[in-house]
């Protein structure tokens, strides 16, 4: 029954190509079931030994192999992995390999068995299936792409039609080409049958095909055709087109072409309408002129062969004049512009001169007892029969009252973006914090204090001192992870809560935070300088700075502490400034002391969150300030922020 169940065991592993091994570590012996000689090309029995195993390893795969076999002797854990076998014929076959080590009584590694399985026809089928998917993919995008190029001439704003072989033969003709010509069934005639040759021109035709003959592309500009609107055979409609006859290639040789044009009809009636818009002109002027006069606005004209300014009435009171009074020259127009405005109007002149565009600035002007003023000046190039420019004139408009509005309103919608975002952030970071920190761990963490104190009162005596010690570490910790959790919560609520904006004497707030925090006796802090008194909110600029003093009596030494509080201003903030005598920091950790949870030591040896100086940058921010460090190590710390002069209500 035993070689009944070995001979079944044979059988299927020759069936499933799967092979069994062992390696005798201690005695350096290979043993191989009759289907791994097979799997490695080999005849059943042939000498073997771990050398031969291998041999027929690819030398590319073998360092992989040898890797895993070396971790599984080491580690204990199995292994698997795929790789490739060379046979005696040089040809190569893929196999999944698979290792067990086993140890002995003592738990030394006795022995590594697995199985082998070759997996080259499995892999070969794989590759396979997925060339022909990937053929198949490929086909269907290339289907797709074809689709759409074809959705997208025939929906193309512009006329297309594609002709074959030398009578033209139209293959495609898209929806704008059948609405402007007028006829829509017409795929599969030659081209000349399909349009009459008067509805396009009698030259169109010859020129399809000479572009054919040639190979050469044709480009026409505003070609005139006929297009009948009403379908009755007869064009009635002028139309006109720019147009390209593009040859269509294939095998080296014209197969076809491509009509492109385009409608400006539009255009050209444009055109058409100059000279009657030039007829008008002289009527149009008339009515600007009484229409400034009735808009209390002001009219020029800029002579440009003379560069003289003529300025009406109005315009010279615009500018604080009196009428009759402006020189008309180039220096007379510039001495009224405010100095910081001169190059953009000068650019904008510069431009309407080379270009010919019309002209349209905003600029300041100054008048003459000092008073600045916005104006606004539109003009546009008038030119002579031939086309040549003369003149530009124009029209200005006093729009102080309207940039002052606009300013404020910009102020506000600013303050309101910078609130909005603020308040979205926040919004988000308390959803996340806040009721984690208030239940599921405070809760919990005050029981475990409790439970300490309880304990130690319990069994009081039978304490050691090491437990006592302990005890005390716990609670410290406890403490610390509250502290922690605090810290968090005030980290989430900067910028939600909003306070009103009231005068802030910093000394005065300072001399309060230092009672508070109440240093130790030998500690030292010195306000140097004047401080401000700043338009803010109070608990956000106390938050930084009692940040930063206790920040700096922690590592400054307690007793030995020596902190310097100062101020300056700093255009429109105060630039603040707290320093110690700390150990100093590294350059390198300039920023990473800024993140939340950032310590620069271990919490057991300087008791601290890692959120005060993160809470400190994030108020900040929120105030559209910056917060950063001077310090080298060993040589003492400064920590800087700009809070703003004044602060608005939002």
């Amino acid at each position: 029954e035993a070689e009944e169940q070995q001979s079944l065991m044979h059988e299927a592993q020759a069936i499933a190509r799967l092979g069994s091994w062992q390696w005798d570590v201690k005695a350096d012996r290979v043993t191989w079931s009759d289907e791994t000689y097979r799997i490695f090309g080999m005849t059943p029995g042939e000498p073997l030994d771990l050398a031969v195993y291998n041999a027929r390893v690819h030398p590319a795969d073998l360092p992989a192999l040898q890797a895993a076999v070396g971790d599984a002797l080491q580690s204990g854990q199995p292994y698997a992995l795929q790789h490739r076998l060379v046979w005696p014929d040089g040809s190569e076959r893929l196999v999944a390999s698979h290792g067990q080590v086993v140890r002995d009584d003592v738990g030394a590694v006795a022995r590594l068995r697995g199985v082998v399985q070759d997996v080259t026809d499995i892999a070969e089928a794989r590759d396979k299936a997925a060339a022909f998917d990937a053929e198949k993919a490929a086909r269907d995008v290339a289907d797709r792409e074809r689709a759409r190029l074809h959705r997208i001439l025939r929906e193309a704003p512009a006329m297309i039609c594609v002709t074959h072989g030398p009578d033209h033969i139209i293959e495609m003709l898209n929806r704008r080409f059948e609405e402007n010509i007028g006829s829509r069934y017409v795929t599969g005639l030659p081209i000349r049958e399909a349009f009459q040759e008067a509805s396009v021109g009698d030259l169109f035709f010859d020129l399809m095909d000479e572009v054919y003959a040639s190979g050469e592309p044709y480009f026409g500009y505003q070609a005139r055709s006929m297009r009948d609107d009403d379908g009755d055979g007869f064009p009635e409609a002028e139309v006109f087109s720019d147009f390209v006859i593009q040859p269509i290639y294939d095998r080296g040789g014209v197969e076809g072409i491509l009509l492109h044009a385009v409608d400006v009809t539009t255009q050209v009636l444009a055109e058409r309408d100059m000279q009657r818009h030039a007829a008008e002109l002289a009527e149009s002027e008339e009515r600007l002129r009484l229409a400034l006069q009735a808009g209390h606005m002001g009219s020029w004209e800029w002579e440009l062969e003379s560069d003289t300014i003529a300025w009406s009435a109005p315009l010279e009171r615009l500018h604080g004049l009196e009428p009759g009074t402006f020189g008309g020259t180039i220096a007379d127009f510039e001495r009224a512009i405010h100095p910081d405005d001169l190059e953009l109007v000068r650019a904008g002149i510069r431009a309407t001169k080379e270009k010919q565009t019309p002209l349209h600035l905003e600029h300041r002007i100054v008048w003459p007892g000092g008073e600045t003023r916005w104006i606004e000046k539109r003009g546009t190039v008038l030119r002579d029969a031939l086309g040549r420019p003369l003149r530009i004139a124009g029209v200005t408009l006093d729009v102080t009252e309207r940039r002052e509005s606009e300013e404020a309103l910009k102020r506000s919608l600013t303050s309101l973006q910078r609130l909005t975002k603020a308040l979205e952030r926040n919004n988000k970071e308390l959803d996340q914090f806040a009721y984690v920190a208030s239940h599921d761990l405070k809760a919990p963490l005050r029981g475990i204090a409790n439970l300490s104190q309880w304990i130690e009162e319990e069994i009081g005596g039978a304490l050691t001192d090491q437990a006592k010690e302990y005890m005390e570490l716990l609670r410290g910790r406890i403490n610390r992870m509250e502290g922690l959790i605090e810290g968090i919560l005030s980290y989430s609520r900067v910028g939600r809560a909003t306070h009103a904006v009231e005068p802030i004497d910093v000394r005065a707030m300072l001399d309060d935070i230092i009672e508070l925090m109440a240093p130790p006796a030998g500690a030292e802090i010195r306000i140097e300088g004047a401080l401000p008194t700043l338009q803010t909110e109070r608990l956000p600029l106390q938050q930084v700075f009692m940040n930063l003093v206790g920040n700096s009596l922690k590592y400054g030494g307690g007793e030995q502490a020596r902190i310097t509080i100062s101020a300056r201003d700093a255009g429109a903030f105060h630039q603040f400034s707290v320093s110690d005598n700390g150990p100093g920091i590294a350059p390198d950790y300039h920023e990473k002391i800024w993140g939340i949870f950032q310590t620069l030591n271990a919490r057991d040896k300087v008791e601290g969150t890692g959120i005060g100086l993160a809470l400190v940058r994030k108020i900040v921010d929120q105030k559209g300030g910056r917060a950063w460090v001077e310090s080298e190590a060993g040589k003492g710390a400064t920590f800087h922020f700009l809070w703003p002069h004044i602060e608005e209500n939002e």
